[in-house]
């Protein structure tokens, strides 16, 4: 390589440095006044725009917004240990309402909170972990408990019990 070559390329490097490191910066810049609140997860969201709202005189009237909290949490599945101490041998019954314990206040404040459903709920007389995942009903109570919304099920394990249990999972989730 060159002198000249040698020059251009760590010219084009420093470059490609000092705009990275800008974009970094101005990037992660605050620029609500309220500290509660950062832009990265707050959206004020306008009101229907397909038509301008107007007042009795036909003056057009401020757009309105409103503030949302969506919340999305990762992966819910159970494996062997969540079964084994989530069941209460005295009814033969399962309970995961301590679960989500610590995270309930949090999940229930949002407007709305989506999770992944990383699990079925098919064949509910045998339970497995890893690496074919079926759980008990009563994950339902728990996850509705906590304030989840939506569930989300288009993941690597929604078939682990084959077509059957990708309907049976489906079904579950209408009725809660």
């Amino acid at each position: 390589m060159n002198n000249k070559s040698t020059i251009k390329s760590k010219f084009l490097s420093i470059f490609f440095a000092l705009i990275l490191s800008l974009s970094f910066v101005f990037g992660c810049t605050n620029s609500t006044s309220d500290p509660q609140k950062s832009p990265y997860y707050i959206f004020n969201t306008p009101a229907s725009s397909t038509s301008t709202p107007t007042d009795s005189t036909g003056q057009k009237e401020e757009l309105t917004y409103t503030d949302i909290t969506l919340l999305n949490a990762g992966d819910i599945m159970y494996h062997g240990p969540q079964l084994n101490s989530a069941y209460v041998p005295s009814t033969g019954k399962y309970n995961f309402m301590d679960n989500f314990k610590y995270m309930k206040q949090i999940v229930s404040a949002a407007d709305y909170a989506v999770v992944n459903f990383e699990t079925t709920t098919a064949h509910q007389n045998s339970y497995s972990s890893y690496p074919s995942f079926n759980s008990p009903l009563e994950v339902y109570d728990s996850i509705k408990d906590a304030g989840f919304d939506m569930l989300l099920f288009a993941n690597n394990h929604c078939y682990d019990n084959k077509k059957a249990g990708f309907m049976a999972t489906l079904n579950q989730f209408k009725n809660y």
